[in-house]
């Protein structure tokens, strides 16, 4: 295979995804490509699927339709190969032993067999969480923790993170800085795809934005062409501007319609 065929083939390719729930189907008809380099937040109102689907793409729900990844067939992945390729933060993940930070953070290096220090380290710093190496991790805070379970999942060094709400529990710096340090790894080459509620840092810090009504895709675009065809309006029944910061950057208001 040539380069250009290479580096043209979708990372992560769904066909027809379905999720059914016992007798609902939550997830309906999904297909879209993504390509390493992209920061893809998925938007949509409460029950529009979003968490559902990135199960599915994270292997912990079964599916109908087709999941690739690399040109491969999901289910031609064994699960070591998964662990490697995929990166998953679970929304309000949870931490149930006493476990150091440190020690939590290094399971990230499980899928490769060791227990590289340098990267381990790369991953607290990064998270700004060094200062709690050595704290057992069910002493923390939800915010912590949080940032815990990301340096874990960074410290696998995968192709794709998916994050489900990874700023549900932060302080506004963090929301920032953790955002911020997702769109690097996109940067790095690698495909990030998030679960946002927060409309404001996805029109910030995406590439990309896929909007999930019930279970379906409704726009797949640009932020900025997401926000100017009004789509978000019609998703959340509220009217969102772009308004000026003032510091060359604009940020996203969002006003009630009476």
């Amino acid at each position: 295979m040539t380069h250009e065929a290479i580096v043209s083939r979708p990372l992560l390719r769904l066909n027809d995804v379905r999720v059914a729930l016992g007798r609902r189907e939550i997830v309906a008809d999904v297909t879209a490509d993504f390509r390493a380099g992209e920061f893809v937040v998925i938007l949509g109102p409460n029950g529009a699927g979003k968490s559902t689907l990135l199960k599915a793409i994270a292997g912990i729900l079964g599916f109908r339709g087709k999941i690739e990844m690399l040109g491969r067939p999901m289910a031609d992945l064994n699960a070591a190969e998964r662990s490697r390729l995929i990166g998953y933060l679970p929304q309000n993940g949870g931490i149930h032993w006493p476990i150091p930070v440190h020690d939590i953070v290094t399971l990230g290096r499980m899928p490769h067999g060791d227990a590289d220090a340098a990267i381990v380290e790369q991953a607290m710093t990064s998270c700004d969480i060094r200062h709690l190496a050595s704290q057992p991790a069910t002493e923390l805070s939800g915010g912590e923790r949080t940032r815990v379970l990301l340096a874990r999942l960074l410290a696998v060094r995968a192709s794709i993170i998916i994050a489900d709400e990874p700023v549900s529990s932060l302080d506004p710096a963090h929301e920032i800085a953790v955002m911020r340090l997702l769109r690097q790894e996109a940067d790095r080459g690698r495909l990030v795809i998030a679960v946002l509620h927060d409309i404001g840092l996805a029109h910030r810090f995406a590439s990309r934005l896929l909007a999930l009504k019930q279970g379906r895709i409704v726009a797949d675009a640009s932020p900025k062409d997401i926000l100017q065809g009004g789509l978000l309006d019609e998703l959340f029944g509220l009217k969102f501007d772009v308004a000026s910061t003032g510091r060359g950057q604009q940020s996203l208001v969002a006003r009630h319609e009476f």
